[in-house]
């Protein structure tokens, strides 16, 4: 079994982080820059002086107790014959430490004055003490009388202390296993098992180019009983840098006196998931930083925002609030990741939690770096791998990464490029990465359509042009517009400070404006893609002030809309519809999404815009004038100028195209018509039972005269071709089952189509 005595410790904080500690019924004091530090300190003396005694010398109380005495004195100067009194008394705090020992009694210490004093009831303690302390300070200088008064107020610890017999090493292994199990339900441990890093296909958590930094890492977390921030934008090798940081502090400490450590990587989310009442994750995670206690762990948090937002419903009773006093004392010890805007929110919303740690630059790489980390990667694949990564690869997926992927930072989204193209050709047997493997692989994950990304495949004007004249009818400056943003795109002169492109679609409602942007969805994208093209906001839902919280998101809620779907598909066309419906207060929002295409929430965590199309739809101008008719000639300037009379300034110079969508001709609305009949023929219900679909000229005339209205445009043709054509296709489908293989006619009697 194992023994264990429990000394008082008596500790005082002091300036600049440092802590004054004196362990009762010893000899021993000590200064040290954390309480964690000052702990280990004085309980390995008392430790080592109990092995060369061989045997234990407890301390005379049980559960110690503080009390501290407040002595009101005025200081004095003597001499031989005389006194001379301050002009000002001084409140004095008295710390005592009392608790009952073996013989019934209460033993009390005043560390102050070297007293011990029995005492023979409880609550007789405070006087026993105030009359000690006012009889020893009355002989006391008035300088040590300044000096006492002036320190701060003590905090009563307990070191325990165990001296092992020879029986204890299985007890100390089953108690050692039973606080890593706990750890390992809720974190993973670094490094971590062999069989998890060498799976077909996994890249080394190496650390190349950023050997000085896990130097840095691994000193602090070895030397400095301190917190650590490492601060930097992701990609920039933050993780990794931890990751081979953590295998040199378990290697660096392997003596009796001084065991390994592990680090321990874990979210705010699942330190607390699974806690259903109140104090339940409390209580949770008190336990658990019990366990890195005794084990000597540090706790990894990769997502350190979300410590602030995790747990209660403000930050003052988050995760972060509750681990603060943990790291006051140095009962906790943790290291975490965070990006520079992200450190700065945290900061403003619980300064007492971020100033508990130290911060540590990770900056970015230049191009000489990441390609000297590539190189290193394409080392490591052959040798390890049998993979070959070659020059020629390699310096594609840097390009196609600078180009596409701007809302991450390098090494890390080039290397995450690589690791899936090994990973993909691994799986298929492939000995080589190829150029084109990079570029499929990129297509993929982005959902991006090749002819946008490969260089070998042309993207002309011409084949624009004739993608969107199928789908966008009677309009020229949506496709002007579309044309010089994708090919400026494909040719890599686009702001990368800023979205692709930003543009205003204005014009009569029901002439295709919306049409427009999901047709350049569908080209950005490509066909089969397994994202959907685009990511759509109706602004008439954001029409109070208060609502720009639904925007980019609150302190108390999850991300909105917006930044889920942007964030989860950072490539492709965001359309805020009818964005003069929304409040004057979501323009002031999106003047930093327009201008520098980044959105920042409420915790400061960034959404990246810069590389989708941010298309807004607008009716302005429509009330002026008649809504639609055919040949509205000179309405152009009637919408531009409303435009600008209902904007903001700021918001408009910030846009790169204002479109005017003409109103629809007689000729347009029959085009549209026979568009959305030809398009019925590819309808799963015809095309699975091989049936091909004819009309007449009459049927669409028929659909032309009661589905288009000059107030509302072509919109309501698509209800009326449902109505007028759908419906009778669908009767007579019915009465025929199992028709295959045929072709079928509609014809119309002048009110009505049917069927032959």
């Amino acid at each position: 079994m194992t023994a264990s005595v429990h000394y008082p410790l008596l500790c005082w904080p002091l300036a600049n982080g440092q802590f004054l500690g004196r362990l009762l019924f010893t000899p021993y004091s000590a200064m040290e820059s954390g309480a964690k530090k000052l702990r280990s300190e004085l309980g390995a003396r008392v430790k080592r002086e109990l092995i060369q005694a061989g045997e234990l010398f407890p301390p005379p109380i049980d559960a110690p107790q503080l009390k501290v005495v407040r002595v009101t004195i005025s200081p004095s100067h003597r001499s031989e014959d005389s006194s001379v009194l301050a002009p000002r008394a001084v409140t004095i705090s008295i710390p005592a430490v009392w608790g009952q020992s073996d013989d019934g009694y209460f033993l009390c210490v005043i560390p102050d004055f070297d007293y011990h004093l029995y005492v023979y009831e409880a609550k007789k303690i405070e006087a026993t003490v105030l009359a000690a302390a006012v009889q020893a300070l009355a002989e006391t200088p008035p300088e040590d009388l300044y000096r006492l008064a002036l320190r701060p107020l003590p905090t009563l610890d307990v070191i325990t202390v165990r001296f092992p017999d020879r029986d204890e090493t299985a007890d100390a292994r089953a108690e050692r296993l039973l606080d890593e199990g706990k750890l390992a339900a809720v974190a993973d441990p670094y490094p971590r098992p062999r069989a998890v890093t060498h799976r077909k296909g996994a890249l080394p958590e190496a650390a190349w180019e950023r050997s000085a930094l896990v130097e840095q890492v691994v000193l602090e977390l070895t030397r400095e009983y301190t917190s650590l921030l490492l601060v930097g934008e992701p990609g920039t090798g933050k993780s990794v840098i931890l990751a081979d940081a953590a295998g040199k502090v378990l290697r660096a400490r392997r003596d009796d006196e001084n065991p390994a450590r592990r680090l321990w990587h874990t979210s705010a989310r699942r330190l607390i998931a699974g806690a259903k009442y109140l104090g339940d994750w409390q209580e949770r995670c008190e336990e658990l930083f019990g366990c890195l206690a005794r084990l000597d762990g540090i706790l990894w948090i990769s997502d350190f925002v979300e410590l602030i937002r995790a747990g209660g419903h403000s930050p003052e009773d988050s995760v972060a609030a509750f681990m603060t006093p943990f790291l006051a004392d140095g009962r906790l010890q943790v290291v975490a990741e965070v990006r520079p805007r992200e450190l700065d929110a945290a900061q403003a919303m619980l300064p007492a939690f971020t100033s508990r740690f130290r911060r540590l630059l990770v900056p970015d790489m230049d191009r000489a770096q990441v390609m000297r980390v590539l190189d290193q990667l394409g080392l490591y694949t052959a040798e390890s791998l049998g993979v070959t990564v070659g020059p020629v690869a390699r310096q594609t997926a840097y390009r196609l990464m600078d180009d596409f992927a701007r809302y991450q930072a390098f090494p890390g989204k080039v290397v995450a490029l690589l690791g899936k193209c090994i990973e993909r050709a691994k799986d298929t047997g492939s000995t080589a990465v190829s150029p084109a493997d990079v570029v499929a692989e990129l297509s993929q994950s982005l959902g991006m359509a090749e002819n946008l990304v490969r260089d070998d495949v042309p993207l002309t004007e011409a084949a624009i042009r004739s993608h969107f004249a199928e789908r966008i009818i009677g309009q020229t400056q949506p496709i002007d517009a579309f044309c010089q943003a994708l090919l400026q795109f494909k040719s890599g002169l686009c702001d990368p400070r800023r979205p692709i492109a930003t543009l205003l679609f204005t014009g009569p409602t029901g002439v295709g404006k919306t049409a427009a942007v999901r047709a350049l969805g569908e080209l950005m994208h490509g066909r089969g893609s397994r994202f959907d093209p685009l990511v759509r906001l109706d602004m008439s839902e954001y029409q109070h002030a208060g609502q720009v919280e639904r925007l980019i998101g609150t302190r108390t809620s999850e991300p909105s809309k917006l930044i889920r779907d942007v964030r989860e598909r950072p490539y492709g066309v965001l359309l805020l519809d009818e964005i003069e419906k929304a409040h004057a207060s979501i323009f002031d929002a999106l003047l930093g999404l327009l201008d520098e295409g980044v959105l920042h929430d409420a915790y400061g965590r960034v959404t990246d815009f810069r590389s989708m199309i941010i298309v807004m739809t607008s009716n302005l101008g429509a009330e002026k004038g008649r809504a639609i008719g055919f040949g509205d000639a000179g309405g152009s300037n009637r919408y531009l100028s409303s435009v600008r009379e209902f904007f903001r300034p700021e918001l408009v110079n910030r846009l790169d195209h204002i479109v005017v969508f003409q109103p629809l001709t007689e000729e347009h609305v029959r085009a549209i018509a026979t568009r959305e009949l030809g398009l019925l023929g590819r309808r799963e219900g015809l095309s699975r039972h091989h049936l091909k679909l004819t009309f007449t000229d009459g049927v669409r005339d028929l659909v032309v005269r009661r589905g288009f209205d000059p107030e509302l445009g072509a919109r309501p043709l698509q209800r009326a071709i449902e109505r007028l054509v759908v419906a009778p296709l669908t009767r007579f489908l019915l009465q025929r089952p199992g028709l295959e293989a045929r072709t079928l006619a509609l014809e119309c009697d002048g009110e009505r189509v049917y069927v032959r």
